[in-house]
């Protein structure tokens, strides 16, 4: 049963039993990352049998794929990527190449996928509820801001910044039915992208080849509703590949042919980057390996808190252990695949980590702070859509438990473990939290818990399981671009975009590991294994509450989901998993 340290009748076994765990979790300063870390993995945080099992099935599905990648002819290379037998279909049966396809063989393999994906827009299932005509990418490109891998980045804005000259002219060109620039901004309907945190980036390289990432900037309008459409369709108006104008990079709009195609993989290479790096690693992996390792020092087996968040916690230390031999090694995917160095890359995880602020991090300031709280003013995004009610859900369920063991103010005074963790998680010794703020009430330890439980839960499900679907095949999304960005010198054709694109064993290489991460579960949002919540029956009540609104949200999900232009499976509670695995 869990107790609090001043109700245990055994404190001198207990404080024996969490010396013993100080011992086995210690702190040291990652030398590659420079961040608090984990010193060594413990024998009891070891992935189990299952994790091998799971692990296994998945090597064998990606190297029979290697085997279709290694096929002489090109053509047999993309047709295996997304063919019917391939592993993209596993996500999206519909997204084949047609029966016959009127573009002549290109002997370039870059050339031939870039081919192949304006072949397979039409007939995808992925893009099936979309009207086929010119907008179809475009309108995809905008749905990935509010249901892609990074569905944390638009913000609402009152007119386009300085450093962003995007002209009233441009817009009601673009738009072109009557929509303006002022209309667009004093009902609330102009959103800003802005990857700023890739300004200091370097860029990386492969094989001798240079990579290349951009900060840019992307301007986006919602559009008002029109005869029977369900909601306001959301359309890019201008990107420009830099924080500032200049020859180098121009306000680019839709009129500008292959160049603004060139500008939208711009900031799809981007937005990929700061996903894996600030987001999945910085956010999920790292951020959350401070939480649990303070945890288990500091809290006993038997705490309330540690109970609650222990399934939320499990296999994180190992995943992140591995993540650090063999993902960000020289070598690994974030040094291969993505666009930066490798040192660069590993700048903006720590940079991540040392910047965390609990207050603007939690869901529904974060909604607040974007400006995208308002539905009348962007009516469908999923993440907000779906992700508010389980937000709700997990707080009432945080808040019922946390009410069973603190039924008073004075919860502080009393427990000495939950003080302990406290200051380790902001003792520069230890986990180093400085933007943590005061956790002074019940309150605002509801509000940390909920925060995490969320992470490990529906954040981390949601970035992490679009991957595979969304930057799996990779001339939708890049992980890198190989050549720069466009400017107005940059000829209109056809083969200025496919300059850009990865070469073609580093596609295999994007689509096989996003097929990876995506398909590893092993856990549920909901189940306390072990937990002993049966013996209380507060808890058990309680917990059963959270397990009806979860069925409920499923239930809601899916039903919002029929009149989204691409499906969002990744917030549906039967799909998220509890803790950050992968």
């Amino acid at each position: 049963m869990p107790s609090l340290p001043q109700h245990d009748p055994r404190p001198a076994r207990r404080q024996q039993r969490l010396a013993r765990a100080r011992a086995r979790y210690q702190f040291c300063s990652d030398p590659e990352l420079g961040l608090p870390a984990l010193e060594s993995l413990p024998p009891e945080e070891r992935f189990g049998v299952l994790v091998g099992a799971t692990a296994g099935r998945l090597a064998i599905e990606i190297g029979v794929n290697q085997l279709a990648r290694r096929a002489s002819d090109v053509e047999q290379r993309v047709r295996a990527w997304i063919g019917e037998g391939g592993l993209l279909a596993r996500v999206a049966p519909g997204l084949r190449p047609p029966a016959t396809d009127p573009r002549p063989a290109c002997p370039e393999t870059r050339e031939l996928a870039a081919a192949a994906l304006c072949s397979t827009l039409a007939p995808s299932a992925l893009h099936a509820r979309l009207p086929r005509r010119p907008a179809l990418e475009d309108r995809l490109f905008a749905w990935q801001r509010l249901a892609g891998v990074n569905p944390l980045n638009l913000r609402r804005i009152e007119r386009p910044p300085d450093r962003f000259p995007v002209s009233a002219a441009l817009v009601r060109r673009v738009l072109a039915d009557g929509d303006t620039l002022a209309a667009a901004a004093a009902e609330g309907r102009l959103l800003l992208g802005d990857w700023s945190v890739l300004e200091d980036m370097p860029n990386g390289s492969y094989a001798g080849q240079r990579k290349h990432v951009h900060a840019p900037l992307a301007l986006f309008v919602a559009r008002r509703p029109s005869g029977a459409a369900p909601a306001p369709a959301l359309s890019p108006v201008a990107i420009q590949c830099a924080q500032r104008p200049g020859p180098g990079a121009p306000v680019l709009c839709p009129l500008d042919g292959v160049r603004w195609r060139m500008a939208k993989t711009v900031v799809q290479v981007a937005d990929l980057n700061v996903h894996e790096l600030q987001l999945h690693l910085g956010r999920c992996h790292f951020l959350v390996e401070l939480f649990a390792v303070a945890a288990r020092r500091r809290l006993s087996e038997a705490h309330p808190l540690l109970v609650l968040l222990a399934p939320h916690l499990r296999h994180t230390l190992a995943i992140n252990d591995l993540a650090k031999r063999e993902l960000l090694r020289p070598g690994g995917e974030v040094d291969t695949l993505l666009a930066g160095t490798r040192a660069g890359s590993l700048a903006l995880i720590r940079r991540t980590v040392e910047g965390f602020e609990l207050g603007p991090a939690l869901f529904d300031e974060d909604l607040r702070r974007r400006g995208l709280d308002d539905r009348d003013a962007l009516p469908v995004y999923p993440w907000r859509d779906d992700g508010a009610p389980l937000w709700d859900a997990i707080q009432r369920w945080v808040s019922d438990y946390v009410d069973r063991y603190y039924p008073g103010e004075l919860y502080r005074a009393q427990d000495d473990e939950l003080r302990a963790w406290l200051k380790e998680l902001v003792d520069p010794e230890g986990a180093g939290l400085r933007g943590l703020g005061a956790v002074d009430d019940l309150a605002a330890l509801k509000r940390l818990l909920s925060f995490l439980l969320f992470t490990c839960s529906a954040l981390h499900s949601a970035i992490n399981y679009s991957q595979y679907a969304l930057a799996g095949y990779m001339p939708s999304m890049p992980c890198a671009a190989f050549a720069p960005a466009p400017t107005l010198e940059t000829p209109d054709a056809p083969n200025s975009w496919d300059a850009m694109l990865m070469p073609p064993e580093l596609a295999a290489r994007q689509l096989e590991f996003f097929y990876q991460q995506s398909e590893f579960r092993l856990n549920l949002l909901g189940e306390y294994p072990r937990a002993g919540f049966e013996d209380d029956e507060r808890i058990a009540a309680a917990l059963q509450r959270f397990r009806r609104r979860l069925d409920a949200l499923d239930v809601e999900s899916r039903a919002r989901d029929q009149y989204r232009p691409l499906s969002y499976p990744w917030l549906q509670p039967s799909r998220i998993p509890a803790s950050v695995h992968i």
